[in-house]
């Protein structure tokens, strides 16, 4: 409350793991406070891989998650997060284009967010994201793309986000992770 006293303004919110239903309740108020009309919000709904929760997760918790992403601007998740916060049944991979499409196009219609789902892979070689901004579905693949929430290059792109479109950040972000590992820096 503070710093909305303060007036202090946020370019951005990014949320990640959540350990319990009530942190995502507390991030959620803290949103709703301090957001304004410019903020953008990006949420990885980190609380799932294989199939399952996170150990520790309780099963209730994707419901809580959920009501998270329909704040978002931009929801982050891996397949099996995709599949628990639709509420369908997760598959293993390699995954039909129909299957991603039917997730990108639930979440977005479910959090009128735009999605960029992690985990993406048609055959064993090549792992990668989709993402849908409500218009098209583009896809780009590397075997670097999981490490999106966490790498320190992704905030470099937050702000660009309400300039340019998630494609062109997320190419970008790409070639700069690819070109980091590439060089060594």
């Amino acid at each position: 409350r503070q710093w909305k006293k303060e007036n202090i303004c946020f370019d951005a919110f990014y949320t990640g793991y959540l350990g319990s239903i009530e942190q995502t309740d507390l991030v959620s108020q803290a949103i709703d406070l301090l957001k304004d009309e410019k903020t953008v919000i990006i949420t990885d709904p980190a609380m799932a891989d294989d199939g399952r929760l996170y150990s520790g997760i309780p099963e209730g918790f994707p419901k809580a998650m959920l009501k998270l992403c329909k704040k978002a601007d931009i929801v982050i998740p891996n397949i099996t997060e995709a599949c628990m916060l639709l509420g369908v049944e997760y598959k293993s991979a390699p995954y039909t284009e129909s299957f991603i499409e039917m997730l990108l196009l639930g979440l977005y219609k479910k959090c009128n967010a735009k999605v960029v789902l992690t985990g993406v892979t048609f055959d064993e070689r090549k792992v990668g994201a989709a993402c849908y901004d409500g218009e098209k579905i583009t896809y780009t693949f590397s075997e670097k793309v999981d490490k999106i929430a966490n790498d320190e290059t992704f905030y470099r792109h937050i702000k660009r986000l309400q300039r340019r479109s998630i494609y062109e950040m997320f190419g970008d972000f790409i070639s700069e992770l690819l070109d980091f590992d590439i060089r060594g820096h």
